[in-house]
């Protein structure tokens, strides 16, 4: 029994740094960490080892970096990535999405030891040489960038960092010199809540407020963005939507934060979303917006009247008012928010026709059902009923995970996701490739669950090592490989804005063969019915799974809404 002058009585230990770090993380939930082995990690390797925690090496940093985020989303828990020297710098893609998408992640990264600091020592990075400075470079992706220089400072902050990554929603950067992990510490052991507390910040007026605003509406619609996803949030959202007879549409980062499938669910508003959506939109007399990046993307070039009366809740100061004027501002943490909005609104006796217009604008432009998806198409299928197919033979609960490009904006607009909060992709910085990763994260985090992967032929080869982590570890993705021989996305715009594809084809791929190389289950689908046998047998077998699926007839118009071809030129 220790006491310090002026402070509470405490048991404490001596023990090791990194025994002390591996048990606080394993007090946060962690079971699972991400990268991949190197010389100034073998006494955390070790230490997680003997704490039970699985150390799932991808075969590139990149990669393990969304993978520990999509781990964090579909898990609850932080998101463990690990890297030293040109591992380290190989997160930063991952990092830098994570950060875009407000996602908790620690990036917990090594370097040479201190003794031979500014001695050009093996992968220093401290800046000291002709050589790199780590911190500086993950900055501007992080919450935090923290290098301790003592045993007793480094678990302090790491427990600084994990108290910011879940307060502020998003990545922190932990680097310890590899000569501090055996060093003694006298250490007392610590439950989260001791070291963190959770946001509960609620603007009690301003909900009140917009609970009257709401309540007065004739037409209003309710737009849930990415940062109300992945946090438990489904149920109170859908509760919402109900007592406060509010329509629900989502942005594009957050498709399926309620069923696709519930009568007041419209649809997406954004670069592919559906053009009921944008109806409801330009209809509305009141626009409650939570946790919704109001982008370029979202917003088809910032288009004023889709927001018009504006009442905006978000926890990032920056973000409210940024791009549309206010009718009411809300800073809050969006969970208490939400909670405080739904239960503000339990005694108003809302009685709008809000279902009836759902379902009368849902059918007017056959949201989810239009033509094109239930037509096949000769030699190969077009994308639409490629995922109208996959979405017929998919149990319900199945976890969908996205990548970017055409394939993506593609199963954003044909493919409903039907179990809340079940759909994952890092779209705020679109990087192509992750989602190869991203389904392992996920399928680590949730592993009774199904897992299935949608991505172009482009981003599948991005991270195609990452299939003999599935065969190795067993993870039963089924990766539905939508294959059109190219860059599509970037080839059709540049066809249509400046007539040429010059750098956009590729040399069409087996990916079925390319997976069983790797071990996995390869299948090939030319035919709906072909897709559909595939489906069946990939997720009844419950093994890593490939289904390539030739993609033909692709056309801009199949996505293409009213003021997209505006949007493009402004870009352009």
């Amino acid at each position: 029994m220790l006491r310090f002058a002026g402070a509470r009585p405490y048991c404490a230990t001596v023990t090791t740094l990194v025994d002390a770090v591996v048990e606080t993380l394993k007090a946060e939930g962690t079971d699972t960490v991400f990268g991949i082995c190197g010389g100034y990690f073998f006494w955390l390797l070790q230490a997680f080892e003997r704490a039970g925690i699985r150390n799932l090496p991808s075969r590139h940093e990149g990669a393990a970096a969304f993978s520990a985020a999509a781990y964090a989303q579909a898990s609850g828990r932080i998101g463990v990535v690990l890297g030293q020297g040109p591992g380290a710098t190989n997160t930063l893609t991952g990092v830098a999405s994570a950060y875009c998408d407000s996602t908790p992640l620690l990036v917990f990264a090594s370097q040479a030891p201190q003794e031979s600091y500014a001695a050009d020592a093996h992968q220093e990075a401290t800046g000291s040489n002709h050589g790199v400075d780590q911190l500086p470079l993950f900055k501007a992706v992080t919450r935090a960038t923290l290098r301790p220089p003592t045993p007793t400072s480094a678990l302090r902050s790491l427990r600084r960092a994990l108290a910011v990554a879940n307060a502020e929603r998003g990545p922190v950067m932990l680097e310890i010199a590899a000569n501090l992990f055996k060093q003694e510490i006298v250490w007392e052991s610590l439950e989260p809540a001791q070291y963190r507390a959770d946001p509960r910040r609620v603007d009690v007026a301003g909900i009140e407020e917009a609970a009257r605003l709401i309540a007065r509406a004739e037409n209003p619609v309710l737009v849930i963005g990415n940062r109300a996803t992945h946090r438990g949030l489904s149920a109170d959202i859908q509760e919402l939507c109900e007592l406060g007879r509010l329509p629900l549409v989502t942005t594009d980062f957050a498709k399926g934060i309620i069923a696709e499938d519930h009568p007041l669910s419209v649809g997406i508003v954004g670069l592919s979303g559906h053009p009921g959506t944008l109806a409801y939109l330009e209809s509305a007399d009141l626009v409650i917006s939570i946790g919704a990046r109001l982008d370029s993307k979202t917003t088809l070039n910032y288009r004023s009247s889709l927001f018009k009366n504006l009442i905006q809740i978000d926890e990032i100061a920056s973000d409210i008012g940024r791009n549309f004027p206010l009718e009411l501002g809300i800073l809050g943490d969006i969970p208490a928010s939400i909670r405080a909005l739904r239960d503000a609104l339990r005694t108003a006796q809302i009685r709008r026709p809000a279902s009836e217009r759902v379902e009368k604008i849902r059918r007017q432009h056959r949201t989810y059902n239009e033509p094109i998806a239930t037509e096949d198409h000769g030699d190969g299928l077009r994308a639409p009923r490629a995922l109208h197919v996959l979405r017929q033979h998919l149990p319900r609960e199945a976890l969908i995970c996205g990548d970017s490009g055409l394939n993506l904006q593609y199963l954003k607009r044909f493919f409903p996701v039907l179990s809340p909060d079940s759909f994952f992709c890092f779209y705020g910085f679109a990087a192509m490739g992750s989602g190869l990763p991203i389904a392992i994260g996920v399928q680590a985090a949730r592993p009774k669950d199904v897992v299935v992967l949608v991505i172009g032929d482009g981003g599948f080869l991005v991270h195609a090592g990452e299939l003999q982590v599935m065969a190795e570890y067993g993870l039963p993705i089924v990766c539905v490989v939508l294959n059109n021989a190219g860059y599509g996305q970037v080839a059709k715009y540049m066809d249509r804005y400046i007539g040429s594809t010059y750098g956009c084809p590729i040399k069409e791929i087996d990916a079925a063969k390319i997976a069983e190389a790797f071990g996995c289950d390869g299948y090939r689908a030319r035919s709906s019915s072909e897709l559909a046998a595939a489906v069946e047998a990939a997720v009844s077998k419950r093994r890593p799974a490939v289904i390539d699926v030739k993609i033909v007839g692709e056309n801009l118009d199949d996505l293409q809404l009213p003021g997209v071809a505006e949007f493009m030129a402004a870009r352009l």
